[in-house]
């Protein structure tokens, strides 16, 4: 096969096909008037869309790329029933045609260039101006005016609209819009298609550019199919977009967007599908001036009442430029760098009055980041519930970065690791946190529920569990009151639990358990109110516990009692009221190994100290707390009433302590003295020096020597007494009540008084002064032997002891000299008083004497006589 040949032959039929087609387009632009076409053009129209066309401008060839025809002041009428009367009018509308298929007697549009349209679209109730009606076909059986009347498909390279104006109008809802003088095409690539086949009820467009007035400009692939149920798919690049530019083009400007340039450069490609009721996005990516990323993928159904579910990520981006460049809140964010990075991403689904975001995790890289879940619902009164979770993270950053109380956090490390997670519920003015989990992992965990009520005036309520802890690990971190917490171990275990309430100005913490494992536990209530100037009320309960051991585990040196063990049993029961500078415990009720204290203490200031008191012991046993030379003497019913007070700041030497105290105890017992064996010794010293004292049978002490010598028996019993060793408990004494009034005065309590009585075996009273200063007392007791003594001198003596000295070298004793002083006076006493009685009985026996014989007057006058000479008798022994 010659193949030189064959292509010499293919270039001359090429050459002549071409002559044909020039020579034929030059015949027919000569021989053929297109104003001709006028009637049938309109004709058709009409026909087709049973609308008026008008063609008002001339009608001529376009001979270049392809042959078509330019079409002047073109225009198409409204449905009857609406104005104005033209849907659309044309400056000038250029229409070309593809010479090959033509030849094919096909017809295939290959541009369509439109300049000075002017459309406006209407919708009223049902009804709309763009939806055409065809004519009836008036011989269904012929075949040409089949042919005839088979709508026209229509293929394009491009489609180009220039200074066009476009409007809408709903009549029913009196929305209208419009967009003036703007320009717009579409424009096929290499490879691509724009056609629109009625027959078959499709659209195609497939890679097209796209540009709408230099404002927004792309490619795209579009095909919809079956026009009466519309469906479609596609894919759309838009590279150019400047949105507050094409708002302000659509006559719809966004005052948000008022001096920003975020929307000013938008890029996005998305792939689509849907149909008259739904449209489907997938990978939606967008770009926002290259400040905000991001994916999208949404469904949306129902449009008539819409539902839609999906999916965003967001590119890590700064919010920060991103609310600066709306003019948000700048500076109000000034100084917070925690929004310069910022990433998310989310599932949603939702409808027109509800979403719900699931799985949205946030992330602010090196700083914060979590995971929740969140469902709104209605949004005229929104309403909203789920979860959230934040991952280990360092508020101290968070809040860094926020710039919120950098001073006060200073050396604060108990925030270096914090992990949270809670659900939530709550509308536009209340929220409630539930099963709020807080870890500070390492010193600190629990879980709180709280609800907070109207935000303008917020009112808040709940509870709050704190598994046990080392409050000395959390305060360390939190750098408070290190140094006077060292050696402090009770605060290395807690555990707290509290129901509260509150406001803005006020806390009422309820039923708030609190337990430091095997040292206290308690329970307390308490409300703080106006946190100004705050005051509390409330009331405590601490069970059994060990004094001891709690002081202990506070480095607190112990209480210096002799029976320590006392303490090891405590418990305390009270209401209390109290400010920052006052406290007043009320129904006071503590125990200590049995014996019960009640009452109530007033402190009405602190500093200085000022307070009153009524307290009152069941019992209390004094050698248990103070050394009493090996005696027990139990205690029954003491009350103590009165007040305190220090002007000045020295506790240690007691300057400026003033008070005011009323001490009374039912009963005072001294176990190992049995007192009335004492005085019975000491009546037995007496009668050893003669015989027994008595008024009816007086045998005087000869001389001093033998009271002196009495004395000294007395003395050296009262000392063998006194001695120290161990002592018979079977033997006791009881005292009775005693009274005691002490008042003190910068620290010196003068005077000072007491008084024992009431028991049945002695009566005494004190008076003396205490000096707390100096740290000295000095006292005098007198006490008198109630008990019947055998000689009743004894019934008469006063027993006078002294007690005076340093608290730490107390001295003093009975003054013997007193007792001798005593006894010698009463026995003279007594040897007077018996010898005058005795007179003047044997006087009054020798007046009845004589007397007895006499006649009745001198009888009668008897008793006269006997006066006289009693008195006469009374006279010599004065």
């Amino acid at each position: 096969m010659n193949i030189r040949r064959i292509t010499k032959i293919s270039l001359i039929s090429l050459s002549a096909v071409f002559g044909l087609i020039i020579a034929g387009a030059v015949a027919l632009v000569t021989f053929v008037n297109p104003n001709s076409f006028k009637p049938l053009i309109i004709k058709a129209v009409n026909e087709s869309t049973q609308r008026k066309l008008a063609i008002d401008g001339n009608i001529s060839w376009k001979l270049w790329p392809n042959i078509g025809l330019q079409i002047e002041k073109l225009s198409l009428s409204n449905p009857e029933g609406y104005t104005p009367v033209k849907m659309l009018d044309v400056n000038s509308a250029t229409v070309s045609v593809e010479l090959m298929p033509l030849l094919a007697r096909n017809v295939v549009i290959d541009s369509i260039i439109v300049d000075g349209l002017n459309i406006g679209l209407i919708k009223k109730a049902d009804s709309n101006n763009w939806t055409f009606k065809s004519a009836a076909n008036p011989d269904s059986g012929s075949t040409s005016a089949a042919h005839a009347n088979k709508p026209m498909q229509l293929e394009l390279s491009k489609f180009i609209l220039t200074n066009t104006t476009f409007s809408y109008n709903d009549m029913t809802t009196n929305k209208q819009y419009s967009i003036k003088d703007f320009a717009f095409s579409l424009e096929k690539e290499f490879g691509g298609q724009i056609s629109v086949d009625p027959d078959s009820q499709k659209i195609t467009l497939n890679k097209v550019k796209i540009d709408f007035d230099n404002i927004l400009n792309g490619k795209f692939s579009f095909v919809a199919n079956n026009f009466d149920k519309l469906a479609y798919q596609g894919d759309v690049n838009i590279n150019k977009l400047s949105v507050p530019a094409l708002a302000n083009k659509l006559n719809q400007p966004i005052a948000i967007l008022k001096g920003s340039n975020l929307f000013n450069q938008v890029a996005f490609s998305v792939a689509f599908k849907g149909d008259l009721n739904s449209i489907v996005l997938n990978g939606f990516n967008f770009n926002l001036s290259d400040m905000f990323k991001g994916v999208v993928n949404v469904q949306v159904n129902n449009f008539a009442n819409p539902a839609y579910n999906g999916d965003i990520k967001l590119d890590e981006f700064s919010a920060n430029s991103v609310l600066d460049s709306m003019n948000i809140a700048i500076a109000a964010r000034k100084g917070k760098p925690l929004l310069d990075r910022v990433a998310f991403n989310t599932k949603f689904a939702g409808n027109n009055n509800s979403i719900n975001l699931q799985q949205l995790n946030f992330n602010f890289p090196g700083t914060l980041q979590g995971v929740t879940n969140v469902k709104v619902q209605n949004f005229s009164a929104p309403t909203y519930s789920g979860d959230i979770k934040l991952n280990e993270f360092s508020a101290n950053a968070l809040l860094d970065k926020l710039n919120v109380a950098v001073a006060a956090r200073k050396d604060n490390q108990l925030l270096n690791k914090v992990a949270l997670n809670t659900n939530f519920t709550g509308n536009t003015d209340s929220i409630n946190l539930q099963q709020l989990k807080f870890n500070f992992p390492g010193t600190l965990q629990g879980v709180t529920n709280v609800k907070l009520q109207n935000f303008s005036a917020p009112a808040y309520s709940g509870d709050i569990k704190l598994n046990e802890f080392s409050a000395n690990s959390v305060l360390d971190k939190m750098n408070i009151a290190v140094a006077s917490r060292k050696g402090n171990q009770l605060l290395n275990k807690v555990a707290l639990s509290s129901a509260f309430a509150g406001n803005s100005n006020n806390v009422d913490l309820q039923q708030l358990n609190f337990n430091f494992p095997g040292i206290l536990q308690g329970i307390t209530n308490v409300k703080i109110q106006n946190f100004s100037k705050p005051s509390y009320t409330g009331n405590i309960d601490l069970p059994t516990f060990s004094l001891n051991l709690l002081m202990a585990k506070l480095a607190m040196a112990p209480i210096d009692i002799p029976n320590k063990q006392l303490l090891d049993k405590v418990s305390l029961k009270t209401n209390f009221q109290a400010t920052s500078n006052s406290i007043n415990l009320s129904n006071l009720l503590s125990t200590i190994s049995g014996s019960t204290v009640s009452g109530g203490v007033n402190v009405t200031s602190i500093k200085p100290l000022s307070l009153s008191e009524n307290i009152r012991i069941n019992k209390l046993e004094v050698s248990d707390i103070t050394d009493v030379n090996g005696y027990k003497v139990p205690l029954t019913g003491i009350a103590a009433s009165g007040s305190f007070s220090n002007s000045g700041a020295d506790f240690k030497n007691m300057a400026g302590v003033s008070a005011n105290q009323n001490i009374t105890v039912d009963n005072v017992t001294v176990l190992g003295l049995d007192l009335n064996n004492l005085f019975t010794q000491f009546d037995n010293a007496l009668t050893s020096t003669g015989k027994v004292v008595a008024v009816v049978n007086l045998q005087t002490i000869s001389h001093t020597t033998r009271a002196i010598q009495a004395v000294q028996n007395m003395r050296d019993i009262a000392a063998r007494a006194k001695a120290k060793g161990n002592k018979n408990y079977n033997e006791k004494t009881n005292f009775g009540m005693l009274q005691s009034s002490v008042t003190m005065r910068n620290g010196v309590a003068n005077p000072s008084s007491f008084k024992v009585s009431g028991g049945p075996t002695v009566l005494a009273d004190g008076k003396g002064s205490v000096n707390m200063v100096d740290k000295s007392l000095n006292y005098n007791i007198s006490a008198q032997i109630v008990t019947p003594m055998k000689n009743q001198l004894l019934n008469k003596l006063i027993f006078p002891y002294q007690v005076h000295g340093k608290f730490n070298n107390i001295e003093g004793g009975v003054d013997w000299i007193s007792i001798q002083t005593q006894m010698v006076k009463y026995l003279v006493t007594e040897a007077v008083s018996q010898a005058k009685a005795l007179a003047t009985d044997q006087v009054s026996k020798q007046i009845d004497t004589l007397t007895k014989d006499s006649n009745p007057i001198i009888k009668q006058n008897t008793d006269v006589i006997k006066k006289g000479a009693a008195d006469v008798i009374n006279s010599i022994f004065k």
